[in-house]
């Protein structure tokens, strides 16, 4: 198969714009190439650059393929061609042909090519809603590897533990099924894969299919869905695609890996409350709730009920029942605000960052890591609530037992000529560098020297300022974040960075700044989200109070990594005649940091 045919025959067939990425991996795909796709994507970049000379192809046509590869075209090229005689021309800002419509006004041709080299850039540089790490996108290739031919939905346990085997990742398949969440949703919305790919991998892994997407979907095929919205059958109009399968209930609800270890989904015996039973039960919650004062264990209240009731006892509809109360609660318009908030606190609930911004107008609100309220004070009323979940105390030690185990884990023992750049050396004893006193807050070394002491003893108590959180906590996130820096792996942008400032020597090296800064800006909503999580649930006061401490906290150290990357972000390449420092230079930096401060 011919490329130049193929991109020539994709132009004609479509109205909006097309991704270089995407037809190359469609090539490859048809046409059964042993090329890489890097490679097939850059000769793809050769012919889109090519277009106005292949005469032997129709001006329309060329038209055509320059608005679907996205090919800049100047005014002048468009009065030099005399392009305005086969239709109307409109450009977008970069002057890539936005809309093109023919004189015979028999098609309209409307998309903006930049969206789309904007998305791929965002799953390049890992972003997504957020961050989206290296270990998401390999994930994510992975589960498009094992949809291509799927014949029946996939086992989600199964498919997580699959990957942890094969590609020896450091995951549990806990954490794998929260990426499995985040993707369901996000695949429809993605560039990175093509409608054939996106349809097996939403039938593959259960998804749930919206209306915008399910009507895209029915222009070329058969589509049958069940009462979830997951896809049971799909027969595309010329039969090269046809799907056919039941979804089992744990792909259905997306339950937590923890509550099935080790056991096979599809050998759990199928069960679900009747509609008559979950309002039987959640009116029974809502009573014991509404007459509570304190946290109540909502999985014992639910486990008695089926007992008293003689309902075969099953985690997963229990579950399943749990992750829905959130959405029942918030629709009972005959319930008073009061009523709502005092059942989602004394059963866990947990909410969505909406819900809590709405409360937040009419009371004081505190909530865990998991949006879970553990303080609600009325503004206008005698109302106050205050306590932590049970089950969820549990957690919080599970999880701070196994940050401890994991941080020894991590810091394992290296020769000195072996350690990376800013790593301190144990010869010598390490100091803060406070040359310039003026720039040391002076809080912000009693902060530091009374963490030393707090680390020193361990058996001393943390003792908690009025003022801020424990600056124990923020080295504890800081621990996390390193371990998360560790797990990136930015080196191919990097190099593809590297590669593009030296195709293109006079350059103004502002384009390594910009990218760099973008990866270091994804590296800091990590680890801010992280503590984050710490700074919620240990302080009543605001977010940017945690900023300031944070910033102030950096501040007191000099760490030759840090230095190096705050050098590029100014901009000052020039004079340091480097290219770039390395992520793994911006990770010993703060483990320079924790060395200094925990010795």
């Amino acid at each position: 198969m011919d490329l130049l045919e193929f991109l020539k025959k994709e132009s004609l067939l479509t109205v909006k714009p097309l991704s270089i990425l995407q037809l190359a991996r469609k090539f490859k795909r048809m046409s059964g190439s042993s090329t890489e796709t890097e490679l097939i994507e850059t000769e793809i970049y050769g012919h889109q650059r090519r277009i106005p000379t292949y005469l032997e192809i129709d001006w329309v046509t060329r038209i055509r393929m320059m608005f679907t590869l996205g090919y800049i075209i100047y005014k002048e090229e468009i009065k030099e061609w005399n392009l305005h005689k086969y239709g109307e021309i409109k450009l977008n800002q970069s002057s890539r042909i936005l809309t093109f419509v023919p004189k015979d006004k028999s098609y309209r041709l409307e998309g903006d090519f930049d969206e789309i080299l904007a998305e791929e850039e965002r799953m390049d540089c890992h972003i997504e809603n957020g961050l989206k790490s290296e270990d998401d996108l390999l994930f994510l290739k992975f589960i498009a590897e094992k949809s291509l031919n799927v014949t029946a939905p996939l086992t989600i346990i199964s498919l997580c533990d699959e990957y942890i085997k094969e590609c020896g990742v450091p995951k549990t398949i806990n954490t794998l099924q929260g990426y499995i969440r985040q993707i369901r949703s996000a695949i429809p919305h993605t560039i990175y894969f093509d409608l054939e790919r996106k349809v097996k991998m939403m039938f593959a892994i259960s998804a749930r299919i919206e209306k915008e997407f399910l009507a895209e979907l029915q222009k070329d095929a058969f589509v049958a869905l069940d009462d979830q919205q997951h896809i049971i059958e799909y027969r595309s109009n010329d039969n090269s695609i046809h799907l056919k399968g039941l979804h089992d209930s744990a792909a259905k609800v997306g339950t937590r890996g923890d509550d099935f270890i080790g056991a096979s989904t599809s050998a759990k015996k199928s069960f679900s409350y009747t509609p008559q039973q979950c309002e039987d039960l959640f009116d029974h919650l809502a009573h014991r709730a509404l007459q509570a004062t304190e946290p109540l264990n909502v999985k014992r209240l639910i486990s008695n009920y089926n007992k008293d009731k003689g309902i075969t006892q099953s985690k997963l509809p229990m579950n399943a029942f749990i992750s829905s109360l959130f959405e029942t609660i918030k629709a009972k318009d005959d319930w008073s605000l009061q009523q709502r908030v005092q059942m989602i606190f004394v059963l866990g609930v947990k909410m969505d960052s909406d819900y809590v911004t709405v409360l937040e107008k009419k009371a004081d609100v505190v909530t865990d890591y998991e949006m879970r309220i553990t303080k609600y004070s009325s503004h206008s009323e005698k109302f106050h609530l205050e306590g932590i979940n049970e089950e969820k105390e549990k957690e919080v030690e599970v999880k701070a037992d196994e940050r401890m185990r994991r941080s020894r884990r991590t810091n394992p023992v290296v020769s000195e000529d072996q350690k990376p750049f800013g790593t301190p050396s144990k010869k010598l004893k390490l100091e803060p560098k406070n040359e310039e006193p003026s720039e040391t807050p002076p809080d912000a070394q009693d902060d530091a020297n009374r963490t030393r002491n707090d680390v020193a003893e361990p058996a001393l108590a943390v003792v908690k300022s009025e003022e801020t959180i424990p600056l124990l906590h923020i080295l504890e996130g800081l621990k996390m974040m390193v371990e998360e820096l560790n797990s990136l792996n930015l080196s191919a942008d990097i190099k593809k960075i590297d590669k593009s400032l030296r195709d293109a020597k006079n350059k103004d090296v502002s384009i390594l700044v910009c990218h760099l800064d973008i990866a270091l800006q994804s590296c800091f909503l990590l680890s801010t989200k992280r503590l984050h999580n710490v700074w919620s649930a240990e302080s009543e006061k605001p977010y940017g109070e945690f900023v300031r401490i944070f910033n102030k906290t950096i501040s007191s150290w000099n760490s030759p990594g840090l230095a190096e990357l705050q050098t590029i972000i100014n901009g000052n390449l020039a004079e340091k005649n480097k290219k770039f420092v390395s992520m793994g230079s911006f990770s010993s930096g703060l483990n320079h940091i924790l060395a200094v401060i925990i010795p």
